[in-house]
C-alpha cells in the first residue's frame, strides 16, 4: 500500500506535487491511501525515501533538515542523496560541516541547487572549473567576483560562461576587458547581449563596420541591445535600412525568434518570417491569415491563440480543431467554450493534462478524471474521494513506469528510486 504525505496547510501547489510523488512511489500497488500528518512529528519512523521525498517538496527545506533523526543527519551516504533532492541544504546550520570538504559533495550540491552556493562552500571550489561553471547558471553579475582570479582570466573558461550569462563579462580581469580579439570571440557566442558590456571605443568600431555588425547580430539578436548601441553610432537613416535588410532580418530570426519585432512590416508579414518567429504577434495584419497557418503556428507555440482574430476564438468548430492540436490552449478560451464538454472531452483526448487548466466544477468531475488518465500526459489535481480515479492513474503510471510526460522537477524523484531503491 502506498502513502500520499500531505502537510496540515499544503497549498494547492503542493498537493499537485505530492500527488506526483506518492504515485511514483506506490507503483508496485493498485491503490494508494492518503495520510495527513504534521511534519514536526513522528519524524524517526519515516523511511529514506519517504523523508527525500518530502524534502524535495518542502519550501523550507532548511528548517525541515533539522527535523531528521540525528543519525541521518550524521550520514555522509544519506546527505549526498539529500543534496541531490535540494543542494540548498549545505547552507543548513546542522549540516557536518566536513562533508564540503568532499568535492563529489559538493558538486551534487551545486548541479541540484536553484541558486549560486558560491557564497555557501569553501573557498577552494570558487578555483574549480567545473563547480563554478555550474554555479554560473545562477550567479548574479555581482557572486561571480567570488571566483578565482585564475578563472577570471582564463578565456576557454569565460568563452563558455559568458555564452551563458553576458552579464559575467563585468567580473572579467581587466586585461581581458581591452583584449579586442577576446572581447570579438566573445560577441561571437554572445551576440548584441554583450553591447551593454564591452568598452565604448570597441563597440563603436564593431557598430560602425556594419558587415561585423550584422554578423555579430546574427549570432544572438536581441532588440533592446542592439538599438541603444545602434542609435549611440548609426545615423537613424543606416537603422531604417537594416530594418528593411531582408536577408539579415532571417539569419537574424533563424538564431534568435525574438528578432523578429525589430523589423520593418514588409518583412515581418511573410508568412516564412512569422513561422520562423512563431510568434504571431508579429504579423501586422493576422485577419489575412488562413486557418491552416493559423493552426499551424498554434502548434508551434498555443500562446499564438491570444493573437488570432476574435471571431475565430469564439468559433466552436475551429476551437475544437485547435484542441485536437494541443488541449493545453483550453485555457486561453472564453468562458463559454471553456466550460463547453464538446471542447473539453476533446482537449483531454488529446492531453489528459488538459483537465488542470478546466474550471473548478470541470476539474472535479469524476468521468473527465477517470477520462484524464486513460490518455497522454498527466492529471495533477487531487480528489480524495474519487479512489477509483487514483486506481485508473496508478494503473497507467505502473505500465508506463516513467515512461509519460513527468514535469521536469520529478524526473530526479524517478532517477533517485531506481537508483537508490529507495523505500
Amino acid at each position: 500500500m502506498g502513502f500520499l504525505p500531505i502537510e496540515f496547510s499544503l497549498d494547492n501547489a503542493s498537493l499537485v506535487a505530492y500527488t506526483i510523488v506518492a504515485t511514483l512511489f506506490s507503483l508496485s500497488s493498485n491503490m494508494f491511501e492518503i495520510v495527513v500528518f504534521n511534519k514536526n512529528e513522528c519524524t524517526s519512523e519515516r523511511s529514506e525515501g519517504f523523508l527525500l521525498t518530502s524534502l524535495l517538496l518542502d519550501q523550507n527545506e532548511e528548517e525541515f533538515i533539522e527535523s531528521f533523526p540525528n543519525e541521518l543527519i550524521g550520514s555522509k551516504e544519506f546527505m549526498k542523496k539529500a543534496v541531490e533532492m535540494c543542494g540548498t541544504i549545505v547552507r543548513c546550520e546542522c549540516l557536518n560541516k566536513e562533508f564540503l570538504q568532499d568535492r563529489d559533495f559538493v558538486l551534487r550540491a551545486v548541479n541540484n541547487a536553484p541558486i549560486s552556493l558560491l557564497e555557501e562552500i569553501p573557498l577552494q571550489y570558487r578555483n574549480d572549473d567545473e563547480i563554478v561553471f555550474k554555479s554560473c547558471s545562477f550567479i548574479p553579475a555581482w557572486d561571480a567576483e567570488l571566483m578565482s582570479d585564475r578563472l577570471k582570466s582564463d578565456k576557454s573558461f569565460l568563452l563558455k560562461v559568458i555564452e551563458n550569462d553576458p552579464p559575467i563579462f563585468k567580473c572579467i580581469s581587466p586585461e581581458l576587458k581591452t583584449d579586442t580579439d577576446f572581447i570579438m570571440e566573445c560577441l561571437d557566442r554572445a551576440g548584441t547581449t554583450l553591447f551593454d558590456y564591452i568598452p565604448d571605443w570597441i563597440l563603436e568600431s564593431i557598430v560602425k563596420d556594419i558587415n561585423i555588425l550584422k554578423s555579430v547580430s546574427s549570432k544572438r539578436f536581441i532588440r533592446d541591445y542592439f538599438a541603444r548601441a545602434a542609435s549611440k553610432f548609426l545615423p537613424h537613416e543606416v537603422i531604417i535600412e537594416l530594418s528593411n535588410d531582408r536577408e539579415f532580418a532571417y539569419q537574424c530570426i533563424k538564431n534568435q525568434s525574438t528578432a523578429a519585432s525589430f523589423f520593418s512590416p514588409d518583412i515581418r508579414k511573410e508568412i516564412e518570417f512569422i513561422k520562423l518567429s512563431k510568434n504571431l504577434n508579429i504579423a501586422p495584419d493576422k485577419t489575412v491569415l488562413d486557418r491552416e497557418f493559423l493552426k499551424e503556428m498554434y502548434s508551434l507555440d498555443i500562446q499564438n491563440f491570444h493573437y488570432m482574430p476574435d471571431e475565430l476564438k469564439n468559433n466552436k468548430t475551429f476551437v475544437l480543431e485547435l484542441m485536437e492540436i494541443n488541449g493545453l490552449g483550453l485555457e486561453f478560451l472564453s468562458s463559454s467554450l471553456r466550460t463547453d464538454h464538446d471542447i473539453i472531452q476533446r482537449a483531454i483526448q488529446q492531453n489528459g493534462s488538459s483537465l488542470n487548466v478546466a474550471l473548478t466544477k470541470e476539474r472535479r468531475n469524476k468521468k473527465l478524471q477517470e477520462m484524464a488518465t486513460e490518455t497522454s500526459g498527466y492529471f495533477e489535481y487531487l480528489h480524495a474521494d474519487n479512489m477509483k480515479f487514483w486506481k485508473h492513474f496508478n494503473l497507467r503510471l505502473e505500465k508506463e513506469y516513467f515512461g509519460f510526460d513527468i514535469p521536469k522537477r520529478f524526473c530526479s524523484v524517478a532517477a533517485l528510486h531506481k537508483k537508490y531503491q529507495l523505500d
